[in-house]
């Protein structure tokens, strides 16, 4: 999976917003929940989260483990701004925080770095998408092998 920064500019451009604010979270436990609003995202600095998904009748399972460099949170890019997963810090984590809104109205002030941030996310995106489809598959086949 591709690193959370896109090279065009870095954490530097968004400098000019509300963040990043460098090492915010010393903390383990959860972060979001799924459905909660998206109204921040983070690149983690230190530490392991992970990304899990409501399923009926069954313990949210770890859809992804995220790591150094790793974009926690996608929602915010896209409406309604609702988390798509749920996020706890496995370890204790570090990370960049940074204000959605801000970093939105940069991506209209700016169609160069727009592009780059959706392309990025986009990838991001593609990548859980097929982890939680991959998730699915499994869970599916093991309820289906033990005859649920």
């Amino acid at each position: 999976m591709a690193k959370a920064v896109p090279r065009y500019r870095a954490i530097g451009r968004w400098a000019g917003t509300s963040g990043p604010c460098p090492a915010i979270t010393p903390r383990v436990g959860w972060w979001f929940e799924e459905g909660g609003h998206a109204g921040r995202f983070w690149i983690i600095q230190r530490g392991t989260i992970a990304l899990d998904m409501q399923v009926p009748d069954r313990r949210p399972p770890v859809v992804e483990t995220l790591g150094v460099g790793d974009l926690v949170g996608w929602s915010w890019l896209c409406e309604p701004y609702a988390w798509q997963l749920g996020a706890s810090a496995v370890t204790q984590v570090q990370a960049y925080e940074f204000d959605a809104v801000a970093v939105r109205l940069l991506c209209l002030d700016d169609a160069e770095f727009g592009q780059t941030v959706e392309h990025w996310v986009g990838r991001v995106l593609a990548h859980r998408l097929n982890a939680a489809r991959a998730l699915l598959v499994g869970l599916r086949t093991t309820d289906e092998t033990e005859g649920l």
